[in-house]
């Protein structure tokens, strides 16, 4: 079962990891707890997408702090 952590869980992963866990691990506790929600496709593109667009930013604003050195 793959699973998105909501918050930080101890000895399993942070925040915004995408595991594949045992399904009664993230069925009976993990999901329940509300520490993690289940990796549907869409939500693991919109993951992807955030991610993109965060290196984009990361990426623009590592040049411009270059250029501005010069």
């Amino acid at each position: 079962m793959k699973i998105i952590l909501i918050k930080d869980v101890p000895k399993v992963g942070q925040k915004g990891e995408v595991l594949s866990v045992k399904f009664g691990f993230g069925k009976n506790w993990l999901i329940p707890q509300g520490l993690a929600t289940l990796a549907t496709p869409s939500i693991l593109k919109k993951i992807e997408y955030k991610q993109g667009k965060l290196k984009e930013a990361l990426e623009k604003t590592l040049l411009l702090k270059i250029f501005q050195m010069k």
